[in-house]
């Protein structure tokens, strides 16, 4: 299973994005916490998932992408399982706070 995100480059202030790190993780909706920062662009679910948007940050998940890309398919996910994903932009000026969570479930495996 897997699921398509894209997100929107953020204003750059004059200093370029010179990288975006991409986190998931499987989610539990009792995690919560803040990471604090400033944020980037809100990465969305494209094709693959039930989405719902969820306030708050859990503990930090695997780095799925690093690169300059506005879109990652991330593949090898479990069927019917929740997950979140958080976007961090890097420039020359550092690495901005995590964006505001996606909670994803990706769709149930179809029985032939």
């Amino acid at each position: 299973t897997s699921l398509k995100v894209r997100w929107a480059a953020p204003q750059d202030n004059g200093a370029a994005v010179t990288r975006y790190e991409l986190e998931i993780r499987e989610h539990a909706a009792e995690q919560r916490g803040d990471s604090g920062g400033g944020r980037v662009g809100q990465p969305k679910a494209v094709q693959g998932t039930h989405q719902q948007q969820q306030q708050g940050h859990g503990l930090r998940g695997r780095v799925c992408f690093s690169g300059l890309a506005l879109a990652h398919t991330v593949t090898k996910l479990q069927p019917g399982t929740r997950y979140q994903l958080t976007l961090r932009a890097t420039n020359r000026a550092g690495t901005s706070g995590t964006s505001a969570p996606l909670v994803c479930t990706t769709l149930q495996a179809q029985v032939p």
